[in-house]
């Protein structure tokens, strides 16, 4: 509600709305209608609820062909500009898989780099980008994984489609969230206490490579656990 959303803003919190999730149906290229009413309904709930902005949260990526990612990441960079153009100052943000935007390789797979082509577009008018690093495989849910791809977003990489177009992607440290289960019951796998996450994190700030934050699914499983992964962070930030 409208009233909610004030109360956590007066509290200094910015309030965005996550648009997708793993039941959300594909987007492709979609037409110029179909944009402009995306983006209509996109401005009007904004401004009814007073939300702050959006958070693609896109994760039925593995259903698409390189040409679809494409489609999709033209689709909604075309929508982000309508917005903006409408409510300049909306902020987006993006929460992709780890897999979607993947630096060792540099081209678009049935997974892999999904959502680079989109990041690629917009990422002038993202304020985050949030990669899940949880629900994958094995290797890739570890702390020493987690500086390596740090490490890669933050240097730069590009990918390149079918077609030869290449996507470049340097993800600005402070726009760069690291996102992790709160809890045990919070993912299906990748749960790391978040003592150990946010020791992770200050080994990296002493090294000198920052991030913007953590981000977490969810709050409210945190909450059901005494906020584990709040405290951790709240520790982190109060030294």
């Amino acid at each position: 509600t409208r009233d909610l959303v004030t109360s956590l803003q007066r509290q200094g919190r910015r309030v965005l709305l996550s648009i997708g999730g793993a039941t959300a149906p594909l987007i492709g290229k979609e037409s110029t209608a179909f944009v402009d009413n995306m983006a209509g309904d996109l401005v009007g709930l904004a401004f009814g609820l007073g939300l702050d902005g959006y958070d693609w949260d896109i994760e039925t990526c593995s259903a698409w062909s390189g040409a679809g990612a494409l489609g999709c990441a033209e689709t909604l960079a075309d929508v982000m500009t309508a917005v903006l153009a409408q409510r300049p100052g909306m902020l987006f943000s993006i929460a992709p898989q780890m897999p979607y935007v993947y630096p060792p390789l540099n081209d678009i797979q049935p997974v892999n780099n999904q959502q680079t082509p989109l990041i690629s577009k917009q990422l002038s008018n993202m304020w985050a980008v949030m990669p899940q690093m949880y629900n994958q495989w094995s290797f890739w849910e570890t702390l020493s994984w987690a500086q390596q791809y740090v490490g890669y977003l933050q240097a730069g990489y590009t990918v390149t489609d079918a077609a030869g177009v290449v996507y470049p992607v340097q993800v600005p440290p402070a726009k760069l969230f690291l996102g992790y289960p709160a809890t045990a019951a919070a993912a299906g796998t990748g749960y790391i206490d978040p003592v150990q996450v946010v020791s992770m994190v200050r080994a990296l700030a002493d090294s000198g490579v920052v991030l913007g934050g953590l981000m977490t699914w969810s709050i409210d499983k945190d909450y059901q656990m005494g906020y584990p992964f709040a405290n951790a962070v709240s520790h982190y930030n109060e030294h």
